[in-house]
Formats: C-alpha cells, sequence, structure tokens
C-alpha cells in the first residue's frame, strides 16, 4: 500500500463512521472516532482532494459530520465552495450546523455572504434557508465575527427573524459589535419597544 491509498483508505474509514448504525451493530467508542478524525486531518492539504470529492459525491445514506469537522480542523479556506454547496442541496438538522460551524470557522469571504444571504432568506419567510434555529444563531455569530460593514443589511433584515430560541438577540448583539449600526438600533428600539432591553444590554458592553 502506498501513501495515495493508505490516505484513501483512511477517509473511506471515515465515511463508515458517517454511516453510524448502518455500519456497525453498536456505535464506536468516541475515542477511535476522534481519532481517525484526527489522522485524516493530520494529513492536511494533502488529503483536501479527496475530501472535497468525496463530499462532492456521497452517497445518500452519508451524513457527513466527520468529513466535515475535519475539513474544519484542517482550515483551509478553498473548503468552503464544497461546504456551502453540501450545506445547500443536502444537509440535514445534524450535518447543517456542523457546515455551518466549518464555515464560522474557515472565515471567508463567500462564507459570510452565503451566512447572511441565508439570513435574509429567513427573516423574509424561507423556512428552508437553514435546518435548525442553532444555525441562525451561529450565522449572526460569524457575521459579528467577519468585522466588515457589509455584514450590517444582512444583520440588520435578522432582527426581523422571530419564534426561534436566541432570536433575535443573536442578530442585536452582532449588530451592536458594529458601530456604525448603533442609531440603526437605538432607532429600532424606540419603534419597537419590545426590544428596547435587548438593545440596551447589547449597546452597553
Amino acid at each position: 500500500m502506498n501513501r495515495q491509498e493508505f490516505v484513501q483508505a483512511l477517509v473511506e474509514l471515515l465515511i463508515t463512521i458517517d454511516r453510524g448504525m448502518l455500519s456497525f451493530e453498536t456505535p464506536l467508542p468516541e475515542a477511535v472516532e476522534e481519532g481517525v478524525r484526527t489522522a485524516v486531518a493530520s494529513f492536511g492539504d494533502e488529503v483536501l482532494p479527496i475530501l472535497h470529492t468525496t463530499l462532492s459525491k456521497l452517497p445518500s445514506d452519508v451524513d457527513p459530520k466527520s468529513l466535515i469537522d475535519v475539513l474544519g480542523k484542517i482550515k483551509n479556506p478553498h473548503s468552503a465552495p464544497y461546504i456551502i454547496e453540501f450545506h445547500r442541496n443536502h444537509s440535514n438538522f445534524l450535518s447543517g450546523l456542523v457546515a455551518m460551524n466549518v464555515l464560522r470557522k474557515l472565515e471567508t469571504e463567500q462564507g459570510y455572504v452565503y451566512m447572511g444571504e441565508l439570513l435574509v432568506a429567513q427573516a423574509h419567510g424561507d423556512q428552508t434557508a437553514f435546518n435548525t434555529g442553532a444555525e441562525i444563531v451561529v450565522a449572526c455569530l460569524s457575521l459579528a465575527e467577519w468585522r466588515n460593514e457589509r455584514a450590517i443589511p444582512f444583520l440588520t433584515e435578522a432582527i426581523r427573524i422571530r419564534d426561534i430560541q436566541g432570536m433575535p438577540e443573536a442578530a442585536i448583539n452582532a449588530l451592536a459589535s458594529y458601530p456604525q449600526a448603533h442609531d440603526f438600533l437605538n432607532n429600532v428600539a424606540v419603534d419597537d419597544p419590545s426590544l428596547k432591553e435587548l438593545i440596551d444590554k447589547a449597546l452597553s458592553r
């Protein structure tokens, strides 16, 4: 077995883990699963082409939480479009949150814009933009970390998202991290007194 074959075998083992109970009668110990993830990630950029190709051509019975987690460990920005494509077209309530957290780690403009666009879609009633409310909160946290004024229009729309745990608090807190958005928040506090306490708290930090 040469090096390339060994790396491919490790990735196949990773996919076997992601099949979960379809592959094993009883779950593997978490330490074993983490060991495989760490082993694959240790190859760094060398393993990326295999991971990207695998993520793009996954069979329907695989929920690639471990594979996406490995991309987060490697933290190469070139993984962003592959994760975005997966999140948009194939994710579920488990893998979707993993994908959003990895996009947050990658810190790419493409990832930030994608998350912002999802927030706008959700704010305008698209219930398919995210799989879970937790993903919405992660998107807001990520846009706060972007430190780019381009995040502000996305977050001002996200304030409209209600009836989700952590919202609109996450959007308000993210906006408060941008001084340019403080006037907007103060105006919202006047127009919608129900948000005044949250806004005052966010701006006082």
